[in-house]
């Protein structure tokens, strides 16, 4: 999880500039990462382990993804701003 975490930290660079965006990203994420927790506590008592950590993987990964997305937005608005500033 620590590419999440470098990402997560790249995001909270632009959170001054992008609050709003900032703050909806953040959610977004956090709905994910409420999921990931779920599931750890789930694996404690699961009979079928294999199964919720396919699940944890699968979720690590959609958060990668959507962080991914995430940041090249920012970029792209911050070129965008750039881009029309006279």
């Amino acid at each position: 999880a620590t590419l999440i975490e470098e990402k997560r930290d790249s995001l909270e660079v632009f959170a001054k500039d992008n609050p709003e965006l900032y703050q909806k990203f953040s959610a977004d994420l956090e709905k994910l990462d409420g999921n990931y927790k779920s599931l750890k506590q789930e694996l404690l008592h699961s009979p079928n382990q294999k199964l919720v950590v396919k699940a944890m993987v699968k979720n690590l990964e959609l958060q990668l993804q959507l962080i991914s997305q995430q940041l090249t937005i920012i970029n792209q608005v911050q070129q965008f701003k750039k881009d029309n500033q006279i």
